[in-house]
């Protein structure tokens, strides 16, 4: 999973917050170690003044724990996610990495139902659907991977005969793109 830090100059925010395992852990304040040697300046999870969660894997949220030690930022997901994080007590990890990783693994067979969700949305009008971060293929960064789900969310559709535009935003040429097309730039 991807975690991004957003700092507009005004606000840190936080996008994500990896699976709370202690390599993702370990990895994230790895990231904000990079950050603050890029930017010569230091940045840490302590300044951060949001979090956002995009969905409610836990991939993507099993490090607030983690995260909440250094910050009391606010944190923002969707409300069909909030049962999700609301209910979650950590309390069913396998203490072995490797049943953890387990676990991890069945989740990616035993997905939440997002299509169902996508037609009912594409029925209420939705118009525009922009895929953020992740991506697939085997390159480690972001600049050698494509977009996940853009497949099955054209497939979806054409089944339904609806319209809609995708944009995909995983990496810096597609985010670039993508902010070209919302902003109406030519």
């Amino acid at each position: 999973t991807n975690v991004y830090v957003i700092d507009d100059g005004g606000r840190v925010i936080l996008v994500d917050c990896g699976s709370g395992l202690e390599d993702s852990n370990r990895d994230l304040l790895a990231g904000f170690e990079a950050i603050s040697a890029a930017r010569g300046r230091p940045l840490a999870l302590a300044d951060v003044s949001l979090i956002l969660i995009t969905h409610g894997h836990m991939d993507h949220f099993g490090g607030l724990p983690f995260v909440r030690r250094h910050t009391a930022a606010p944190i923002g997901v969707h409300r069909l996610d909030v049962r999700v994080l609301s209910n979650f007590t950590g309390g069913y990890h396998e203490s072995d990495p490797v049943d953890i990783r387990a676990r991890l693994f069945f989740q990616l067979f035993h997905p939440v139902l997002w299509h169902s969700n996508l037609q009912t949305a594409l029925g209420d009008g939705i118009q525009t659907i922009i895929e953020f971060g992740g991506g697939i293929g085997k390159a480690s960064e972001p600049e050698g991977k494509r977009p996940n789900l853009e497949g099955m969310i054209k497939k979806t559709l054409r089944a339904a005969e609806l319209e809609a535009v995708y944009l995909p935003a995983i990496n810096r040429q597609t985010s670039g793109t993508t902010a070209g097309v919302v902003r109406g730039d030519s």
